[in-house]
């Protein structure tokens, strides 16, 4: 953003004018952090997020679900018989908001071989046996038999069929697949999951400063953010420990400091070629619909991952108290 004090004027008039759409306090703070004023751009996030707040706040009964999830999906059995290879071939990218999923699909997509799906509902349509995940749902993971479970996976690979054409593989980065890792897992056993992970502080950071509409309210306060953060962590981990190397875990910020080898990583774990077009993945022309649509257009920096260090204040104070 260039520093326009007109451009400035119109956001704050605008944010006085429509107080039930903190869009305009959020544009605010983006300006005002490009402009090097750290302190009233933190002023505006601060604003824009108590707004927010109001029309969702964060149920923290999400942290409960995802330690319950823990419990449930304390193995994952292996696939009674051998399953016909699927086709697409399923490559989830899992990660929490902010964390690099947009980037890493669009690093995959840009393959001739794959086509990126983003965030469709493919998955929770073919995983609607297990409903929300509620306790009473949770309850009734046992009674799925096989055959359930095999119908989740051929769902699921027929509605990506329909979108993905000849593809051998789709990429999946659909909202809340942390929570249903477990389940396409147990449904897909050729499926490979991608974790991608960011340093907490960064993640937090960003998604504080994202207008995300009425989706993650978690987002609205940095104590709630981090707290998220953890137990999404935690959940993680777990998936890992049960997936074994059929989930590849890539940190954001070695993606920014190392990207040639890291690229090279994930399309070795994806079973795909090198292809050059990976590698300059910014001019993949394929259709972005979240907060990354900007930044998965322009070549890899190690500008994000250090941005946080402005606000590193706050922030510490933050996770500490959520800790707390």
């Amino acid at each position: 953003f260039a520093d326009r004090a007109d451009d400035i004027a119109a956001m704050r008039a605008g944010a006085d004018k429509h107080p039930n759409q903190p869009s305009f306090l959020f544009a605010l703070g983006k300006a005002l952090d490009d402009c090097g004023d750290t302190t009233g751009a933190m002023a505006a996030w601060d604003q824009a997020n108590r707004r927010s707040r109001v029309a969702r706040p964060f149920d923290r009964r999400l942290l409960d679900l995802m330690q319950g999830l823990e419990a449930r999906f304390a193995s994952l059995p292996a696939p009674l018989a051998s399953p016909t290879p699927s086709q697409p071939r399923a490559v989830f990218i899992v990660g929490a908001p902010r964390t690099g999923t947009s980037l890493v699909e669009q690093i995959l997509s840009a393959h001739p071989d794959v086509h990126g799906l983003g965030e469709s509902l493919i998955s929770r349509v073919a995983t609607w046996p297990l409903r929300h995940l509620s306790p009473p749902d949770l309850a009734n993971f046992e009674s799925l038999g096989p055959g359930a479970w095999m119908q989740v996976g051929q769902i699921y690979t027929a509605l990506a069929k329909v979108r993905s054409g000849e593809h051998a593989v789709v990429t999946d980065k659909a909202a809340a697949l942390d929570l249903f890792t477990g389940a396409l897992a147990r449904a897909l056993p050729d499926a490979r999951f991608i974790w991608v992970s960011r340093e907490p502080e960064a993640a937090a950071m960003s998604a504080y400063r994202a207008y995300f509409g009425i989706t993650h309210p978690w987002s609205t306060r940095l104590e709630d953010a981090f707290a998220y953060l953890a137990a999404h962590d935690r959940l993680m981990q777990h998936w890992a420990r049960l997936l074994g190397d059929r989930m590849l875990k890539v940190s954001y910020e070695s993606l920014a400091q190392a990207p040639r080898a890291e690229i090279a990583r994930l399309l070795d774990f994806a079973g795909l070629s090198q292809d050059p077009a990976c590698f300059e993945f910014y001019a993949n022309p394929r259709a972005v619909q979240t907060a990354s649509l900007g930044q998965v257009r322009r070549p890899m920096s190690t500008k994000p991952v250090e941005a946080w260090r402005r606000y590193e204040a706050k922030l510490t104070a933050a996770k500490s108290q959520a800790r707390s």
